[in-house]
């Protein structure tokens, strides 16, 4: 395998998380192993050094999980990067790639909802003060999402995406946790975000599909799925 000759200045621990329902041998899709190996694979051959690590949250939420990732990251690593990464997203083959070169402290990539308008993921949120659970979110009003473009959100998408170091070594435990209305850890995790002063994007030119009963995702990405490695992956028409 041909690498490059320049040392990376980056280095990724892709952080896996799972819920105790989720863990049991055979959850994960066959697709996501396809996309982490191939991911692996691209990362490598840009001689970005790797990690990947699963880690599974007791019961049905995923904050734990996260927390304990983000531990290990920065207490039994030197990775520059955290990128989390759901196992009911599915990429490709250079998606974690793509988000490193974006050189931002916190970047997803986009995807679309679980609910059945399938909204893309590109969320507003306007903390009501300083305390982390107190907020609105809205989906942002979007027709058509630009392409290969960084649409600055207010909530990073928890399934896909890239956080440096600086960020959890400058923002204290815990850094993801399900607030009293039962609201995401990753929207938890974007408050703290705000709060320390980091802006926060989506960016569109790295899509993921998103596995719900269906693979959901634009009509582009889904091709570019097929075409990527070689045989597709089909939803409701």
């Amino acid at each position: 395998m041909e690498s490059s000759s320049t040392p990376s200045p980056w280095s990724v621990l892709i952080g896996i998380p799972l819920r105790e329902d989720e863990s049991r041998f055979g959850h994960v899709d066959a697709r996501f192993m396809t996309s982490l190996l191939a991911n692996n694979f691209t990362l490598a051959k840009a001689g970005i050094p790797l990690e990947v690590r699963l880690a599974v949250s007791p019961g049905l939420g995923l904050d734990q999980a996260r927390n304990t990732t983000v531990r290990y990251f920065l207490d039994q690593t030197t990775a520059t990067h955290l990128f989390f990464w759901d196992a009911d997203t599915l990429l490709l083959p250079d998606a974690i790639l793509k988000l490193l070169k974006r050189n931002l402290p916190i970047v997803s990539g986009l995807y679309l909802e679980r609910g059945i308008l399938h909204r893309p993921v590109i969320i507003d949120m306007h903390l009501d003060g300083r305390n982390v659970t107190d907020f609105q979110i809205r989906y942002k009003d979007i027709a058509e999402v630009p392409e290969n473009q960084l649409v600055e959100c207010g909530v990073t998408p928890g399934g896909i995406f890239l956080v440096a170091r600086e960020v959890f070594e400058k923002i204290p435990p815990p850094w993801f946790a399900f607030s009293k209305d039962k609201v995401g850890e990753d929207v938890y995790f974007s408050c703290r975000l705000q709060t320390a002063g980091y802006k926060q994007y989506v960016d569109t030119a790295v899509e993921g599909i998103h596995l719900v009963h269906h693979p959901a995702a634009s009509q582009q990405t889904m091709q570019e799925w097929a075409r990527a490695y070689g045989y597709e992956t089909t939803r409701p028409t």
